[in-house]
């Protein structure tokens, strides 16, 4: 649409795909056919998302401007899959379900455990532990391990099943699609002075880093980084750091005791990225001439200088990677010169 002899424009849409003959499992096959049954084109899944832009441009006397917003969003539904057990996560104590699907299943979902917190000492522990079972999840529980709770009510603490019947006490803590994508562009030029500025980001994304991801401190022998968040874990008072009783992170282990799949763990990556500002001044045509060009521009250009977001800022939000093995994006200031012949 277009308003205000053409100050105002904008645009909506509203999409609905439907993407069918997937590869999925195939139904059993008798022990006569002599191997696994082939995956067959029988899943199917629904999007359904829309999107919305709008501009206003005008000017103030010599000074042109416009302001230009968008915003988008999408759900993707699994709507047909065979899969005759209801399965909907692993049982391994380090689960993180990604690859399992059923029908009604909303795309990129995260199950885990809810955490009722560190235990400040042993005692606490084991207090804990005369009215609730941990052994599913592992031993040698004590003082600053996480207390998981026991969502269900039958005094042990567990995944089930790991059926949508049976989920024991794991639950859906969040969904780690990106939703509600906008931007923000700011635009003008006076005179001979130009500049751009454009702002990104997401509204709603969960993350949940793999067990060995460095997010979570030590927790792999074979697989440490440490980061200067990562010492917020819990210490004993006597120790060489200085007791840490009210910590982020767990004692420091290296099995899965304290980086089960939970909500404590689970980050908010939404953000808010400064992609890129770009700043121009066009050489006058009176002095271009004179050098025989038809236009001359020198511009300096910022990209990536600035990001908000309520994660650490160990890991960049833009391009998380489930074990965060990722390269960051870097920030980078240029600058040149436009010559037209």
């Amino acid at each position: 649409f277009r308003l205000v002899h053409g100050r105002w424009l904008g645009s909506f849409g509203w999409y609905h795909r439907d993407t069918k003959d997937m590869i999925g499992p195939a139904k059993a096959l008798s022990a006569l056919y002599g191997a696994a049954a082939p995956r067959t084109n029988n899943a199917e899944l629904r999007t359904r998302g829309w999107e919305f832009d709008l501009t206003w441009r005008d000017r103030i006397g010599k000074f042109n401007y416009s302001i230009t917003g968008s915003l988008s969003d999408y759900k993707t539904v699994i709507t047909k899959y065979y899969s005759p057990t209801g399965q909907c996560f692993g049982t391994s104590a380090s689960n993180r379900n990604g690859n399992y699907w059923y029908e009604g299943k909303e795309y990129g979902e995260i199950w885990g455990y809810h955490v009722l917190g560190i235990a400040k000492s042993d005692d606490e522990m084991n207090n804990y532990l005369d009215q609730v079972s941990q052994s599913a999840l592992g031993s040698k529980w004590g003082g600053g391990d996480l207390m998981y709770a026991d969502l269900n009510g039958d005094g042990k603490v567990d995944a089930g099943s790991a059926t949508l019947s049976d989920y024991g006490d794991m639950k859906r803590i969040g969904n780690s699609t990106p939703r509600f994508a906008y931007s923000l562009t700011l635009q003008g030029d006076y005179k001979w002075f130009d500049f751009r500025i454009y702002f990104q980001g997401i509204g709603k994304r969960d993350f949940l880093f793999e067990n060995c991801a460095p997010f979570y401190g030590i927790s792999n022998e074979w697989q440490r980084n440490l980061f200067t968040d990562h010492l917020d874990y819990y210490r004993y008072a006597g120790s060489e750091l200085g007791a840490n009783l009210d910590a982020y992170y767990g004692r420091i282990r290296i099995d899965q005791n304290n980086i089960l799949a939970s909500d404590r763990f689970l980050q908010n990556a939404a953000y808010l990225r400064l992609k890129n500002v770009d700043i121009g001044y066009t050489v006058p045509k009176s002095l271009v001439t004179k050098l025989h060009f038809t236009n001359v521009r020198i511009f300096v250009t910022g990209t990536n200088l600035l990001f908000i977001s309520k994660k650490f800022d160990m890991w960049d939000p833009e391009s998380l990677q489930p074990r965060g093995e990722e390269y960051p994006i870097t920030k980078a200031i240029t600058g040149g010169i436009q010559i037209s012949l």
